[in-house]
C-alpha cells in the first residue's frame, strides 16, 4: 500500500469498517502519502487514525482532506477538524444525488419482487466479510 500512496495525488478511501480496515489509515499510511496529496474518505471513519490525519494536515504533508465520514462519529463540536481551512466535512451528504431516495425505493421494490419470486436478491451483505 505504501508504494501506491507515494504515487497518488488523490487517495480515495471507500473501505468498509471491518477488523482488517480499522485504523488502516494510520501514521505510517499518511507518512507514505505523496507530499501535498489530497485524502478523501467516503467509506467508513473507523479506517482513519484521526490524530495521524490531523498531524499530516497540520504539517502540510496532506494538502487537504474531504471527509464524508469521521472518526469519531458524530464529530464533537469542539473537534479541530471543524476549524481546519483545508478540511471539507460533508457528514454523509457526499453520496446523495437528487435521485438517491428514488433509487433506494426502486431497489426495495425490485428486491421484494425477487424475494417473492424466489430469485437472488441484489446488493446482499456478506456478514462474514463485514460488507
Amino acid at each position: 500500500m505504501a508504494a501506491f500512496l507515494a504515487e497518488a495525488d488523490v487517495v480515495l478511501n471507500t473501505l468498509p469498517a471491518t477488523p482488517g480496515t480499522r485504523g488502516i489509515m494510520n501514521r505510517d499510511a499518511f507518512a507514505a502519502m505523496k507530499p501535498g496529496a489530497i485524502y478523501v474518505n467516503v467509506g467508513r471513519g473507523a479506517s482513519d487514525d484521526t490524530d495521524a490525519m490531523l498531524a499530516a494536515l497540520e504539517s502540510g504533508r496532506l494538502r487537504a482532506a474531504l471527509l464524508d465520514v469521521t472518526n469519531p462519529e458524530p464529530l464533537p463540536p469542539e473537534h479541530p477538524l471543524w476549524r481546519m481551512p483545508n478540511v471539507l466535512l460533508t457528514s454523509h451528504y457526499g453520496g446523495l444525488r437528487p435521485d438517491s431516495h428514488a433509487a433506494r425505493e426502486r431497489l426495495l421494490v425490485e428486491n421484494t419482487r425477487r424475494y417473492l419470486a424466489g430469485e437472488a436478491l441484489l446488493n446482499l451483505v456478506d456478514l462474514n466479510e463485514g460488507y
